[in-house]
């Protein structure tokens, strides 16, 4: 009896030393993409340009310190010691959005991400940072097609235009005429964002609010961005239409990394963008959220692999997700299923890219 049990127990150590490698190998993605909303901004029309000396629409040094400790979170939770200090070609690429604001965020990640920085720098006391790619913001289809499709501005007029938006807008009755005017825009929801946006933020940073709003005025406000992102992705050609190319962009690099194999295969990708850009993207995977994401919100795509077998996992703010189509462990032949069956069949139909619309003549342009 004694001696089978020390067999048993021998056959359980000699397991558990075989499995070693597969564990250690097992709690370290093969690879890792992530998708980041920029960090902590200033208002993009302030009420008050003082409060903010960086300018509208700038990252905050609190948003910097933000982001560098979500690239510093980001290695230790997913790599640990398991990637280099110091940056090189072929470990990771990094795309940001075409704005201050999303560049010098992905900027202050790479720099938590990348301890190191690149070796020698060349720079007195400096830290290089790796090098990161940014569409010009009048050609960024990957991620501001709302800025230059004309398509956007047709179904945002349709939206405006529907019964439902326009018994939203009578519900506040004389008060939403006033807000447009505070904010020196059309009388259109989707004009309001900016002083909406503003007064969230006032609201983070317990800014008192100016005189000509009440406390009344910020609450519908802000409960009229969350239903204006609710209404938004509930909208499938507007999905389509600000999601398609990221999608594209994400089977693309999945097939590389699927078909890549030996050492000089990637490990990390980084994309930095704005709320919508999550918004969307969650909204199309069947994820639509309720709220907006905050500020440095970043959705993780976690691939491993055992004998030939790859599973992902979709992690928000460090939440497991779980896919309507696959739960919370997907094959990567799953994923990338079901990433092509949400592709239009035709998105440059769907942005009417070329057919004279002036975007910045729109009410739907700010």
């Amino acid at each position: 009896m004694n001696n089978l049990s020390g067999r048993n127990v021998l056959f359980v150590f000699m397991a558990a030393i075989h499995l070693l490698p597969h564990l250690a190998i097992a709690d370290t993605p093969d690879f890792l993409i992530s998708l980041v909303r920029h960090g902590d901004r200033s208002p993009r029309v302030p009420l008050n340009e003082e409060l903010w000396p960086m300018g509208k629409g700038e990252l905050t040094v609190e948003g910097t310190r933000q982001c560098f400790e979500l690239g510093k979170n980001l290695r230790q939770r997913y790599f640990q010691d398991n990637l280099p200090a110091t940056w090189h070609s072929g470990y990771s690429r990094h795309i940001a959005k075409g704005l201050n604001r999303t560049i010098q965020s992905a900027n202050a990640i790479l720099q938590g991400f990348y301890p190191a920085g690149v070796a020698p720098t060349g720079l007195p006391d400096q830290t290089q940072i790796p090098p990161l790619f940014a569409y010009p913001p009048e050609s960024d289809f990957l991620f501001s097609a709302h800025h230059i499709c004309p398509g956007f501005v047709n179904r945002m007029e349709s939206l405006e235009a529907s019964d439902e938006w326009q018994k939203k807008r009578a519900s506040y009755g004389t008060r939403f005429s006033y807000w447009a005017e505070v904010a020196n825009k059309p009388k259109q929801i989707y004009s309001l964002i900016p002083l909406m946006d503003a007064l969230l933020i006032r609201k983070l940073y317990n800014i008192p609010l100016p005189d000509k709003l009440t406390p009344e005025d910020q609450e519908q406000l802000l409960g009229l961005l969350d239903w204006f992102f609710q209404k938004l992705v509930q909208d499938q050609e507007m999905l389509q239409l600000l999601s398609g190319n990221f999608i594209q962009e994400l089977v693309k690099t999945l097939s590389n990394y699927q078909s890549c194999q030996g050492k000089s295969c990637e490990r990390f990708v980084l994309y930095v963008a704005s709320d919508i850009n999550l918004l969307t993207f969650l909204a199309i995977m069947g994820l639509p959220r309720s709220e907006n994401v905050g500020y440095g919100a970043h959705l993780d795509i976690v691939v491993k692999g055992y004998q030939g077998k790859h599973t992902v996992k979709l992690m928000l703010n460090n939440e497991l997700l779980a896919l309507p189509a696959c739960g919370v462990d997907c094959s990567l032949e799953q994923l990338l299923s079901l990433f092509r069956q949400k592709l239009p069949q035709n998105w440059q139909a769907l942005c009417s890219f070329g057919t004279g619309v002036q975007l910045k003549n729109s009410l739907f342009k700010y």
